[in-house]
């Protein structure tokens, strides 16, 4: 006769992942305590429509001029809403100021390459319902790159070409200096932030042999 097992309670994993995400919330908010007193009485900030902001899962995205900007971020939003931050490699890897940051949810992302470990853990946070701090200003094209191939990539399916390029405004050709794409340009010159005014083209596309 064959010895029975003792069922697995399929809740278990569940509320593991629930109480590393809440640690994570507790500690944002010992770390919004203990630094709002230094930014808030030299900074005082004021925030308009706060009640705009949505409860769960948003991305946000301010304008990013100084290394104030991101907890001033945080205190606009206040800790009713614990905000995971997406921030760049080179700050997690600063001895124990990456591990107290590490330990409140942020994470790094490899600003120079297509990071794909990185796209996922931002959508993790986004499917696990909280809000998504991250600043898009000073975004090269390998960046953009990488969230443009991301679904095809789930289906194991990709294309050989850049995603788009810069279009010039008067002749309607390929101009530089910016592009999206996946490698690293030959030339440093095209490598180079996305400022207001740009025009690019946007081509994904998956190409089959034999079919389209």
């Amino acid at each position: 006769m064959a010895e029975d097992k003792k069922p697995v309670p399929a809740k278990k994993d569940e509320k593991k992942k629930v109480r590393t995400r809440e640690q994570e919330s507790r500690n944002f908010r010992i770390l919004y305590t203990v630094i709002w007193p230094f930014y808030n009485i030299p900074f005082p900030i004021r925030t308009l429509h706060r009640e705009r902001i949505p409860d769960g899962a948003c991305i946000i995205c301010p304008n990013h001029n100084s290394n104030l900007d991101p907890p001033m971020a945080c205190f606009a939003v206040t800790k009713k809403h614990p905000m995971r931050i997406m921030a760049k490699k080179s700050l997690m890897e600063i001895p124990v100021v990456g591990k107290i940051f590490d330990a409140a949810g942020t994470f790094g992302v490899d600003r120079g390459n297509a990071d794909i470990g990185a796209i996922k853990k931002a959508l993790k946070v986004l499917k696990d319902g909280y809000p998504l701090l991250m600043f898009p200003e000073g975004t090269r094209g390998m960046n953009l790159d990488t969230f443009a191939r991301q679904a095809m990539w789930e289906y194991g399916v990709d294309f050989g070409h850049g995603t788009g390029h810069g279009v010039g405004f008067l002749n309607n050709v390929h101009e530089m200096p910016v592009s999206v794409r996946m490698r690293p340009s030959a030339d440093p010159k095209r490598d180079v932030p996305f400022v207001p005014g740009m025009v690019t083209s946007d081509e994904p596309g998956v190409y089959v042999p034999g079919k389209y």
